[in-house]
């Protein structure tokens, strides 16, 4: 493992929380059984007590743990699911994101029922939270589901009520990232250059201002625009 993947794993448990830390510990008592979950709980606990990584002597003080390369691997992976399934209520985003796993599951399993269900309830979601990029995610799987099924039980109507809303959500998308790029560039002639000082730096942020999308609020498509 590279030097650089140790030190991604070191910084990620120094950036745990104290109940974060606790989760991880839950999470690994039920998911890992036998021998193997004491070494990545006694893996986590051995980096998180030190200040500076050092990897020989982790291994000098815990003879368990010689497979360490393959142990930090999986110790790193067992982290971020564990940070996943605990924020996941708290971070709408996170949730809708697994959803999307689940729905891609229940699709390659052919349970297009439970998958259709899966989908509703992520669109309903995700409208109610504006996130425009995973709601095209969901109407591609819709649409996925209605092809499967070589568009039998569903109306011309249905079809193309699927397409024109992944189109809308699309259309917002574009929206909310050309408002993002503004951004993006006007921080480019402020924070990011310090004061605008030539010529050109002043005619670019000028140009920029003039935007049309600039001109009136109601350009902006959605809260996040």
């Amino acid at each position: 493992m590279s030097k650089s993947y140790s030190r991604d794993l070191f910084l990620l448990i120094k950036s745990l929380s104290q109940s974060e830390k606790r989760h991880f510990k839950i999470v690994s008592s039920k998911h890992i059984i036998g021998g193997e979950k004491n070494k990545y709980v006694l893996l986590f606990e051995a980096i998180d007590q030190q200040k500076i990584y050092d990897e020989k002597d982790i291994v000098k003080k815990n003879k368990e743990l010689s497979k360490i390369a393959l142990l930090k691997l999986r110790l790193y992976d067992i982290i971020l699911k564990s940070l996943e399934a605990y924020h996941a209520s708290d971070s709408a985003e996170i949730r809708l994101r697994s959803m999307l796993n689940q729905v891609q599951v229940l699709y390659d399993k052919v349970l297009y029922d439970q998958c259709k269900r899966l989908i509703n309830k992520g669109i309903y979601l995700a409208n109610l939270y504006g996130y425009e990029s995973l709601l095209i995610e969901f109407y591609h799987w819709k649409r996925e589901i209605m092809v499967s099924l070589t568009l039998h039980g569903y109306s011309d109507r249905e079809v193309y009520d699927v397409m024109d809303k992944m189109d809308t959500s699309i259309d917002k998308f574009r929206n909310i990232y050309d408002y993002r790029r503004l951004h993006t560039e006007m921080f480019m002639y402020t924070s990011a250059r310090g004061a605008v000082r030539s010529t050109k730096d002043i005619t670019a942020a000028k140009k920029l201002l003039r935007d049309k999308k600039l001109k009136n609020i109601k350009n902006a498509k959605t809260y996040f625009s």
